[in-house]
């Protein structure tokens, strides 16, 4: 039978490649990307800079903002489940 650490290791590695795998295929709308820059600019005071870049209808810009979360999402839970597997290893 398998000990709760080694659980948590299995889990942790899980979730880091369900956000890996989001981080692949992640894709902003223009109309979300607009949503959200007219918030941003609300919430700083300022007045809206519409200029973006958009490919197939998906905005680049939130659209490697939305990636790079969950690439960092996917490496914190990773590197949680290396330091799970180090401590299982160690205190065999």
């Amino acid at each position: 039978m398998h000990d709760p650490l080694s659980y948590a290791t299995a889990i942790m590695a899980f979730v880091a490649a369900l956000c890996w795998l989001r981080a692949g295929t992640v894709k902003v709308s223009d109309a979300e990307a607009v949503r959200r820059l007219e918030k941003r600019a609300e919430r700083e005071g300022k007045d809206p800079i519409y200029g973006r870049m958009s490919f197939d209808g998906w905005d680049v810009r939130e659209t490697f903002a939305d990636q790079a979360k969950w690439n960092a999402a996917g490496a914190l839970a990773a590197a949680f489940a290396a330091l799970l597997q180090g401590i299982g290893v160690l205190s065999a």
